[in-house]
């Protein structure tokens, strides 16, 4: 192996290195922040009818024409980790004492004094989904919070069709199409349990392609750390 294939090797592995870290030290940090924002945030968001007990929503995107989010109750169980003690790091649910379970036993959590809820495990919603909403909902409402990710995914999918675009109208479409009608992306940032993982498998979609179109030399470290991200 030449000189310059080991130096181009050791440069993406130390990026991809790093960017993992970065990834692991802003859940770290994440778990820090105090959850009395979050936690009175998602009271609101109860309240006011941006989230309820629904296993799954549904939303007239226009008259007559419905659409379903995936995955509301998960979207409950990502908010329901964000506020577990921080030394957990995100393994561990908010719950309430008395049994209740789903998108009701968030609100119950959410709206009783301390000393009525418990922690329960539910490893399969440790991730950054909830060290995401948790940053988000200390400085906005679940509202905002959820058109924001909305906004940026509606962005992200149309900036990706329109660079396939320039290799061919055809798939430019195409692109369009799968990710705009096909998917459930554009509802994607009402469940942000999904919409957060999907916004950065987008965004470092738009990188790969833009890193292997210029040359870069950490080209592969970028698209690896977008898969494991």
């Amino acid at each position: 192996m030449g000189a310059n294939h080991l130096r181009g090797l050791l440069l993406n592995a130390a990026v991809f290195i790093l960017g993992i870290l970065g990834a692991v030290g802003f859940m770290l940090v994440s778990a820090q922040l105090p959850t009395k924002g979050p936690q009175e945030a998602v009271s609101a968001g109860f309240a006011d009818g941006t989230l309820t007990t629904d296993i799954i929503r549904e939303v007239e995107a226009v008259p007559g024409f419905v659409v379903m989010p995936s995955d509301a109750e998960g979207s409950c169980s990502s908010y329901s980790h964000m506020l577990s003690p921080p030394e957990s790091v995100f393994g561990l649910g908010l719950r309430p004492i008395d049994g209740v379970y789903g998108c009701e036993a968030l609100e119950v959590a959410v709206n009783n004094p301390s000393q009525a809820n418990t922690y329960s495990e539910y490893f399969r919603y440790w991730h950054g989904a909830s060290a995401v909403s948790k940053v988000a909902l200390t400085f906005l409402s679940v509202r905002t919070w959820h058109m924001l990710l909305t906004l940026t995914l509606l962005v992200l999918a149309l900036t990706l069709a329109w660079s396939m675009k320039r290799f061919s109208a055809t798939l430019g479409l195409g692109t369009l199409i799968v990710l705009i009608i096909v998917t459930d992306i554009p509802w994607q940032g009402l469940v942000p349990l999904h919409g957060v993982s999907t916004a950065i498998a987008l965004i470092f979609a738009l990188l790969t392609l833009r890193a292997f179109e210029r040359g870069w030399p950490v080209r592969w470290a970028i698209a690896a750390l977008g898969g494991a991200l």
